[in-house]
């Protein structure tokens, strides 16, 4: 008897990740499982590297032709100073701009590396000096005064050790936020416990001053042309209009009484509050467990709190964690376990209209709960990661079945008890809510929802969330321009600026970490970098049959950029066994498939053939890492004589940034290689679902199928 045909089953897209429904009932597309992947144009594929901005560090005080440095002071290219400890006394009265404390000029720019400012000489995009040094430099002794780093010849000087490229964090962050000032320049402003301090794309952060010292969360909140940062209910919030002039108390400003607002008597200050929201020309203020203060129209600094002060009550007793805007006329109020709706929120606060929603659930924290297009999604406790919906004729009801039912174990995994700490942001059509997993007491994965696919993508783990310590995790998520876009930063609660999930160039495959956030060691403000470790579990194929088949065969799609992968078949049935396919398989940068007889490709591209068909790997390394080669391009392709050394960000370090990239430069550091796997083995089972990990570089998952015979016809065959 003929042995019969395979059947087959499989997917030729991928749309997301559905982990509520077992494996072998999920439509065709589904995932059961994903970690650290994008599903694109029905691709699953490797989320892009996280890269840590050279913004993160401190401004510089001016350098001072008197001054001594001391063995373990850090110093930019230009001799100017890095202030890591917060106060120095040495540089309390510092002009940032002008002059010393003393009213004499900072050292006089004579030749060479002093005659560079450490904005002019530092390329943004990787945060290396031009001439090859620094930016950053340490003494390892005792200087002599008014002696810079290096010399005009770019020597180093005596007692002076480059360190290179270095990032040194804020300290410990208690609140970020953007501000937009008066002139329409934007600013991220990070509150810390070394100061809170002002950056914008491509410059060092200005330590705004006066500030006072922030040892407690705090939030920003946009206010007309000023900023206030909310500190919580014992404080008093603070303003600022300009960055040069600091955060001050509130003063109170006579409302327009033509309006027909607040008369003058019996207006008070603005409360204390953990947080607040800009809505229709106010300043709402949640305040004293469940009491909302109104400012005047057009008018931040005062309040009536008799007219304008309503609460959010009818019945319930517990405490009130966020607004958020709904419409022009509406807001949401949370609770920890009850939601209502106030409309009519414009004119006299004596119009609003209270509604309660649910009293079953509520949010857990204020900055999970967000706008997503017209809607509004919050993190319950009780339910997951939930929604509001606005109905036809305007009234607000709560959607009954949670937007994450299809990530229910990743939910029963959240640690409840630090679930205040979790934060939302949305972008580019995707939804991020940072969470604790797994007992942690830090934001250390983000649950990834995709609007467009209307699937959720799974989660995303790294080290740059944790650190290297674990001890870490994401604080606030912030949208801020860079090189002409909009793009999507978080800040870690150890002090770094993080461009997160963005194809830009300069974010490579590779995730940024330092290496220690302690001024003590030698690795202070070192980054190094960590491979984007993605996983994905397949559905369970079992080709519409619920019977027991015998698994033969497999086929993985591909395409790759320096990968290491393995690849596992796990069976459903009485054995529940598995089989290992592929264990840490890789792909050769010099190997042709084809012709067998080709000869191998120079790594250095002496020949200029980089885009010859039928290598394996088409991935780059450069001189510096590991491994690296000094590439040679095409004359007058690179700025370096047709080398490309200076396309590695950080020498010494495995760091896989590219700052370079043209269609006519001779290379491509983004080209993926496709492959077609093939195996065959024995495996029994009611369905089949492989698991994909890759621990390197970047994988793109296009095409699964997976073959089985009968187990009726193959018993027959047997006896």
């Amino acid at each position: 008897m003929p042995i019969p045909d395979p059947i087959l089953d499989g997917d030729t897209f991928f749309k997301g990740v559905n982990a509520r429904l077992d494996p072998g009932q999920l439509e065709a597309g589904f995932v059961s499982e994903a970690v650290n992947k994008r599903f694109t144009k029905g691709v699953a594929e490797t989320r892009p590297g996280i890269k840590k901005m050279p913004w993160s560090n401190k401004q510089a005080l001016a350098y001072k032709d008197t001054q001594v440095y001391s063995s373990g002071d850090y110093v930019l290219y230009s001799g100017r100073k890095v202030n890591l400890a917060g106060d120095d006394p040495v540089f309390a009265n510092v002009n940032l701009s002008t002059e010393n404390s003393d009213g004499s000029a900072p050292l006089a720019a004579t030749s060479g590396p002093a005659s560079q400012s450490a904005e002019s000489g530092l390329n943004i995009a990787t945060g290396q000096a031009s001439l090859g040094k620094g930016p950053f430099f340490k003494a390892t002794g005792t200087t002599t005064a008014g002696v810079n780093p290096v010399d005009s010849s770019n020597a180093l000087q005596s007692n002076w050790a480059d360190v290179g490229d270095r990032v040194f964090g804020y300290g410990t962050v208690y609140g970020a936020g953007v501000f937009r000032d008066p002139a329409g320049v934007e600013y991220l402003i990070v509150a810390s416990s070394t100061g809170t301090y002002a950056v914008c794309e491509g410059n060092h952060s200005h330590k705004i001053d006066p500030c006072p010292v922030i040892s407690a969360p705090v939030t920003f909140v946009q206010c007309f042309n000023v900023v206030v940062m909310m500190r919580g209910e014992e404080l008093s919030p603070l303003v600022m209009s300009n960055i040069d002039t600091g955060f001050v108390d509130i003063i109170q400003e006579d409302s327009d009484t033509t309006l027909d607002e607040n008369e003058s008597d019996g207006t008070e200050p603005i409360p204390n509050g953990k947080s607040a929201i800009f809505f229709s020309n106010r300043l709402l203020v949640p305040h004293s467990r469940d009491l909302v203060a109104v400012s005047d129209y057009l008018n931040y600094t005062r309040y009536q709190p008799v007219m304008a002060n309503f609460r959010i009550n009818q019945g319930s007793e517990d405490e009130l964690v966020a607004l958020v805007k709904v419409d022009n006329n509406t807001i949401a109020a949370f609770k920890s376990n009850s939601i209502y709706v106030v409309s009519n929120v414009y004119g006299s606060t004596l119009d609003a209209v209270l509604d309660e929603v649910t009293r079953d659930y509520g949010a857990v924290s204020a900055k999970s709960t967000i706008q997503v297009g017209s809607d509004v999604w919050f993190l319950s406790a009780k339910k997951g990661i939930c929604s509001l919906k606005v109905a036809s004729h305007g009234k607000v009801n709560a959607v009954e079945l949670p937007i994450s039912s299809d990530i229910q174990p990743l939910i029963d995994r959240i640690n409840w008890n630090h679930s205040d700490k979790a934060v939302a942001a949305t972008y580019q059509n995707k939804y991020y809510c940072a969470v604790c997993l797994d007992g942690a007491k830090e934001n250390n994965a983000v649950l990834v929802y995709d609007l467009l696919q209307q699937a959720w993508s799974g989660y995303d783990t790294s080290k740059a969330f944790t650190g290297l310590d674990g001890s870490s995790g994401i604080k606030e998520f912030i949208e801020m321009e860079f090189q002409g876009k909009r793009r999507l930063f978080f800040l870690s609660t150890d002090g770094f600026i993080n461009l997160y999930d963005d194809d830009l160039t300069v974010a490579g495959f590779v995730d940024d970490v330092p290496k220690s956030t302690n001024s003590a060691s030698a690795d202070f403000g070192k980054i190094i970098t960590s491979e984007v470790e993605d996983k994905v579990v397949t559905r369970g194929y079992s080709v519409n049959d619920i019977s027991q088949k015998k698994w033969r065969s497999a086929e993985v799609h591909m395409n790759t950029s320096d990968p290491k992968f393995s690849i596992t078949a796990n069976y459903d049935g009485p054995e529940e066994d598995n089989t290992s396919l592929a264990t840490n398989k890789t792909f050769s940068r010099t190997v042709y498939d084809k012709p067998f007889d080709k000869v191998d490709y120079t790594q250095s591209n002496t020949n200029n053939d980089f885009f010859t068909k039928f290598r394996e790997d088409y991935s780059v390394k450069l001189a510096g890492e590991t491994g690296g080669v000094d590439l040679i391009l095409p004359t007058g392709s690179c700025s370096s004589g047709g080398h490309a050394t200076q396309l590695v960000c950080e020498n010494g370090e495995n760091n896989r940034t590219w700052t370079y990239n043209t269609e006519d430069n001779g290379f491509d550091p983004d080209l993926h290689q496709t492959s077609v796997n093939k195996y065959r083995f024995r495996g029994s089972g009611r369905y089949i679902q492989l698991k994909v990990e890759n621990t390197q570089g970047r994988l793109e998952l296009t095409t699964v199928k997976v073959g089985a015979l009968a187990g009726e016809n193959l018993t027959r065959k047997e006896l």
